[in-house]
């Protein structure tokens, strides 16, 4: 007969969720990956301002980069469904870390670990066996208790065991430090639940189903959908308003994407007063409110006042005190036509509205948005030593013309010296993506502007420019080697003419298109003497017509202001629609910037915060620590412990404990309890 073998494979099991699932979710390495991605998160939406229009994050960082950081929801990470997602399962993970070791951790709290033998103490690295004094007759339960006193002594808490014919003193110390790692992650996992409850989970779903309508265009709130709208019972929002003194509001303004909703608020908030103080350089050195809060439930109107860092909360809503900006000041110009003859007209705005302007037969829209009342500039040369002052007043507007197209100015109220002299800086820019381009228009010696505008008019007189021309064709002022002579008025005509459409940059265009390379310079600067003596010419006329002789001699500031109208008059042609506004008078209106916010995971957060602290507290200063005495029979003592976290100090505490009880002994002060 045979032996028959029957090869089978082994059975493979199946693991069951719990048994594959769990240990991955409570690993320690899946807790620690979370946490660092969500830390690198955190420092991204704290460098990153967030919630803010995505027109300032185009400018800021260009189209492709903008396009990258929306797809990751870097302009609202703590709201980004990939960052409430990491809180889920980190939630879940600590969770399971938890479940899985808390009460294992409560049982060797409570443990003693009465249950060693005089074998097992004996191996420690740390055992040592105390002899007795000869001829001694106490019994174990006596050196226990001997020992059991000095070890308390010490600061454990002790435990006395009979273990057969010998007697074990159990001691332990710092248990505490296993509550830490509880509170720890208990405290974590509270953090993350609070930071859920706040993650607005509602007004993503809504906006993703479209119940929620984002709008997108500038519009007062009054015009805004309903479709746009939150009630108040938002669980959790966070927005901006900004409220004129003397005005209130009952909604504030939540960025969403490239646009906004209007949350409701369950209450109104009035601005009574808004004040803000300035140091000497007129830098805002601290602002505050006083607020009015209107509300049914209360039988009156509270009052109160809010500054940086002293918000006030209602209802579960609380109001911060964010920016200030202007509230819609009155505002008077004069508008200046430059160069069209048309004489100077006055004009009142509010800031926030638009007016008409009708210069040269066209017509154009005013946009006034924004007057600051200081303006603090650093003017120190050195740039190591910084110097603040305040310029003064300006304002910021557009003017649309019948096009549609819109050019930004940003006009200054006061003069400006540079190098001395005054000047009136208005700048101009095409998108917001640019930086302002400053005009000096020259005040001289006079201290106004009315100087640089009638020699501006005359300039731009084709008649007085003809008259200029034949004057420096007949005397040869405008002969070069680029101009026939049989047509010098006419040349120097059309170079005058060339200069007021297009400046200086127009007529380096005609030498580089009209002159061989070599020549350029010398052209160029033919070209430039023939526009700076007809300035000059201009100039005298402006002073005969002024009552200042003309036989007055010109001193260095009659030289640099006709350099400095010519630098002007080259930046005009770029300068967008014929017309300087002169800001003249103004009747300041501020408003207060307010940001509220109704978090409910707040107090969550604040709870988690306390435990984590307290959990690491005792992870780090608590030292858990275990001594075992055990008195045998013969009299000796087996003295062994165990330390964790191997803290220095704890072999020196084994050693004095030694020299108690070994003292003890050999002194027979041990009495026997037989």
């Amino acid at each position: 007969m045979s032996d028959v073998t029957t090869n089978s494979k082994p059975t493979r099991t199946r693991g069951t969720w719990s048994s594959i699932w769990l240990p991955t979710l409570g690993s320690m390495n899946f807790a620690i990956l979370l946490l660092m991605i969500l830390a690198v998160a955190s420092v991204v939406g704290s460098v990153l301002q967030q919630n803010q229009p995505y027109e300032d994050y185009v400018i800021k960082f260009g189209s492709f980069w903008f396009q990258v950081y929306r797809n990751l929801g870097l302009y609202d990470v703590y709201s980004a469904w990939w960052f409430l997602a990491i809180l889920v399962f980190l939630c879940i993970s600590v969770s399971v870390c938890v479940y899985r070791n808390a009460p294992g951790m409560m049982r060797d709290v409570r443990r003693w670990r009465d249950d060693m033998t005089t074998r097992s103490l004996e191996r420690m690295r740390n055992a040592r066996v105390l002899a007795p004094a000869q001829n001694s007759t106490a019994d174990p339960a006596a050196t226990a208790e001997f020992c059991r006193a000095a070890i308390a002594k010490a600061g454990y808490r002790c435990r006395v065991k009979a273990a057969g014919p010998n007697t074990l003193v159990s001691a332990k110390r710092g248990e505490g430090n296993r509550f830490g790692y509880l509170a720890t992650h208990i405290g974590i996992i509270v953090i993350c639940v609070g930071g859920l409850f706040d993650g607005n989970f509602g007004l993503m779903f809504d906006e993703m189903s479209g119940r929620i309508q984002i709008e997108r265009r500038a519009i007062p709130a009054s015009e805004v959908g309903e479709s746009s709208r939150l009630d108040t019972g938002s669980s959790t929002f966070r927005g901006q308003v900004n409220i004129p003194e003397g005005s209130q509001a009952d909604f504030i303004f939540l960025n969403i994407k490239d646009g906004y909703v209007i949350q409701h608020l369950p209450f109104s908030v009035e601005v009574k007063e808004f004040r803000v103080e300035h140091y000497d350089t007129g830098q805002p050195k601290s602002f505050e409110t006083d607020l009015i809060i209107h509300d049914d439930d209360l039988a009156e109107p509270l009052e109160h006042t809010i500054a940086v860092n002293h918000p006030l909360t209602h209802k579960g809503v609380t109001i911060y005190q964010a920016s200030f900006q202007d509230g819609g000041s009155s505002l008077s110009f004069t508008a200046w036509p430059l160069g069209s003859g048309d004489r100077p007209f006055d004009i009142e705005g509010v800031v926030g509205q638009n007016e008409t302007l009708r210069i040269g037969g066209r017509q154009y829209e005013l946009e006034l948005d924004d007057f600051r009342k200081f303006n603090v500039i650093d003017v120190a040369k050195d740039k190591i030593q910084p110097d603040f002052n305040n310029i003064g007043s300006s304002v910021t507007f557009k003017v649309r013309g019948p096009d549609g197209k819109a050019l930004e100015y940003h006009n200054y109220m006061s003069p400006i010296l540079v190098e001395g002299r005054p000047y009136l800086l208005a700048g101009v820019r095409s998108t917001p993506a640019e930086e302002f381009n400053y005009v000096h228009i020259p005040l001289g010696k006079t201290g106004d502007i009315n100087r640089f505008m009638s020699l501006l008019n005359r300039f731009r007189d084709d008649e007085e420019l003809a008259r200029i021309a034949d004057g420096l064709a007949s005397s040869g002022g405008a002969n070069d080697a680029a101009t026939p002579r049989d047509d010098l008025g006419g040349k120097t005509l059309a170079l005058l003419q060339l200069f007021n459409s297009r400046g200086f940059n127009g007529v380096d265009e005609l030498v580089k298109k009209n002159v061989p390379e070599t020549e350029h310079a010398d052209v160029f600067q033919a070209y430039f003497n023939i526009i700076r003596i007809a300035a000059a010419q201009l100039y005298s006329d402006q002073l005969a017509s002024e009552g200042i002789s003309s036989g007055q001699a010109w001193t260095d500031d009659d030289t640099r202001y006709i350099a400095d109208f010519l630098s002007a008059a080259t930046a005009l042609p770029d300068y967008g629609p014929p017309v300087y506004l002169q800001l003249k008078q103004f009747e300041h209106r501020e408003a207060s910037g307010l940001e509220m916010t109704k978090s409910p995971g707040k107090p969550l957060v604040y709870l988690g915060s306390a435990l984590l602290c307290i959990g690491v507290f005792l992870l780090f200063y608590i030292n858990p620590r275990r001594i075992w005495a055990m008195a045998r029979e013969d009299g000796a003592v087996v003295l062994a412990g165990v330390n964790h976290r191997k803290v220095p100090g704890f072999e020196a505490e084994l050693d004095a404990l030694r020299t108690v009880i070994q003292t003890g002994l050999e002194s027979s002060t041990i009495e026997s309890t037989r």
